[in-house]
């Protein structure tokens, strides 16, 4: 897996067989801790579903290929470089790091922006700029810093319509669709990486990206009105805040409604619902919040027995699990069969102890 002269004890070259290298920079502990395996080769059809090109106001962008259903991936690629986030000498470890790529990749790096500095060789300004996080490796738990030659391309947006996550299986990233994506539309994720978003009212994202990346956004969230972002910064939080208390106490939730609940069967249903509109007024996609919402619905309907609510909500749910982990968190076999689910059935029922989803 490894290959080459090592030049220093945080300089390594990870080769990924036929789809060429990702120059790395890890301390010794990684490579002694590292797992004997062999990373296969990425699929062209899963590295050629970008297509980088011009788009107006933003200078250089990604659009889809084809077209892209919620929770699928949209492409798969090896960083051209790795280094840890936390150096005493930066630069310094930047540039070493830099000089060990190929000169293709190097020339794939050069040209990606850098909004820090005017410098053709300020490889640090360049990392700063077009960074993914990627956790820790094999005895290093710290945070990475990954360069990629298309993904670094993708632009910003507040409501984006994807997301990156690392995998660690194949060493590479992936792009996944947080809601359906056409053929030819721009993809975009956000650069805040879950630090503000989404609960960040305008004026903390704009400051961030001005700050951060020498640009202000001009996404669908931030093109309204001034009176709908007003609203929006009002609404945000709450929602964030809505959603949060439904990922932490949905079973007391529905217990509570299914004890107490009495006749009026649809008030859980319609709050969660009232959930479900603010998500889609506000476009805020990510999974997380979605899995929270399905869950607690899930639940419900299958109290109530609605075995076709309960699949489309379980698939929903699976879709939203692959964008965040690429798998479906067990989520298609309830959808599969709600009956076996432990909730089914008990609406009005007041002995639950020992009922979990």
């Amino acid at each position: 897996m490894f290959e080459g002269q090592r030049t220093s004890s945080w300089r390594e070259s990870l080769h990924g067989l036929a789809t060429g290298a990702t120059s790395c920079m890890f301390p010794r502990q990684v490579k002694h801790s590292w797992p004997e395996i062999e990373y296969k080769p990425i699929d062209r059809s899963e590295a050629s579903c970008l297509r980088i090109t011009d788009v107006r106001g933003k200078g250089k962008g990604c659009v889809a290929a084809s077209a892209v259903p919620r929770g699928e991936l949209v492409a798969r690629e090896r960083a051209l470089l790795m280094m840890p986030r936390t150096f005493v000498i930066p630069k310094h470890a930047a540039s070493t790091v830099a000089t060990a790529m190929t000169p293709k990749q190097r020339a794939a790096f050069s040209a990606l922006y850098n909004c820090k500095s005017a410098d053709p060789g300020d490889a640090l300004g360049i990392i700063r700029t077009n960074s993914f996080l990627v956790p820790g490796m094999p005895g290093h738990n710290v945070l990475y810093s990954a360069v990629f030659e298309t993904f670094s391309r993708i632009n910003h947006s507040c409501c984006p319509n994807a997301m990156f996550r690392w995998d660690k299986e194949t060493f590479s990233g992936e792009i996944r669709a947080m809601r359906p994506i056409s053929e030819g539309e721009e993809v975009t994720i956000s650069y805040f990486q879950e630090i503000l978003e989404p609960a960040a009212v305008t004026h903390e994202r704009q400051k961030f990206l001005l700050e951060g990346y020498n640009f202000k956004c001009t996404c669908s969230i931030c093109a309204r009105s001034s009176k709908a972002r007003a609203r929006s910064d009002e609404d945000r939080p709450i929602i964030t805040m809505s959603v949060t208390d439904i990922g932490a106490y949905h079973r007391e939730m529905v217990y509570d409604w299914i004890t107490r609940g009495g006749n009026d069967h649809a008030r859980l249903l319609n709050y969660l619902h009232t959930i479900e509109a603010a998500l889609d007024r506000e476009m805020i996609f990510y999974p997380t919040h979605w899995i929270y919402l399905a869950r607690a619905v899930v639940m419900v309907r299958c109290a109530l027995r609605e075995a076709k609510a309960v699949r489309k909500w379980a698939q929903r749910a699976a879709q939203h699990s692959r964008a965040l982990t690429g798998s479906d968190g067990g989520w298609d076999a309830i959808a599969r069969e709600p009956e076996k689910c432990g909730w089914w059935g008990t609406w009005n029922k007041p002995r639950l102890r020992g009922i979990w989803v």
